[in-house]
Formats: structure tokens, sequence, C-alpha cells
């Protein structure tokens, strides 16, 4: 989200492709961090997709869940979801007590190398102009 620096993302082990089938996107990712310099504050989103979530209340992107490798640990997504109007994908999990769910923060990532390893895949709507 613009709080940490020096992301070093593996090219080799990075892959995402998308379809876009009228109102319809499907994405297919996987992505693995090599180091990051500074963690900061905040949560933890990937963004760039292809095309902003349609905004409407929440009901253009069900919950899709995750598959972590390396490092995450208890701390790791359980599943991926794009906000409202947005163009990126945030990595959520099972709030505590009445909290329904809540983001990643930035700091349960590692800055060590050969971590964070995500793959995912997403269906979501968009009313971007084709």
């Amino acid at each position: 989200n613009g709080d940490m620096t020096s992301v070093v993302v593996n090219a080799t082990f990075t892959k995402g492709t998308y379809v876009r089938i009228g109102k319809q996107v499907w994405i297919d990712c996987f992505i693995r961090t090599d180091s990051i310099g500074a963690l900061g504050t905040g949560y933890a989103a990937i963004s760039g997709l292809p095309f902003d979530a349609e905004n409407v209340a929440l009901y253009n992107a069900y919950p899709s869940p995750v598959h972590t490798f390396f490092s995450f640990g208890s701390d790791g997504p359980e599943y991926v979801y794009i906000n409202n109007n947005s163009g990126e994908v945030w990595l959520g999990k099972h709030g505590s007590g009445a909290a329904v769910s809540t983001v990643i923060d930035a700091t349960d990532l590692s800055t060590a190398a050969n971590r964070n390893g995500i793959a995912f895949q997403l269906t979501y709507i968009t009313d971007a102009a084709a």
C-alpha cells in the first residue's frame, strides 16, 4: 500500500494472467518476494490489476482462498478480495472476536529472501470500458 520499500519480486516464480469476458474478470496469480527493504505500516495488497472492480458494496468480488508458501505461518493470508472501485487485491484473514475479517498487516510479511509466496485465483466484476 505504499508503505513498503525496496520490494524485490522474484520474476522466475511470479506469474499472473487474466481473462475478461464482458464484465467478468478472472485472475490467476503466484507471487514470491525475494526481499523487502522496509515493511512500514498499513495493510498488504497487490496492485496493478488490469481493470478496477465495480463499485457495488462488496458484491463485486467474493473472497477467494489463497495458498501460502514459505514464512507466512499463522499470520498469513487466508483469502483475497478486492475493495470496491479498486484495482487492488487485499490479503485477508479471519478476525478475532466480533470482527468478521481483517487485512494482513505489512508487518506480517517477512523481509528474508525467498519468502511471502502466495497463489490464488479470483473472479470479479468490472465496470471499466472494454
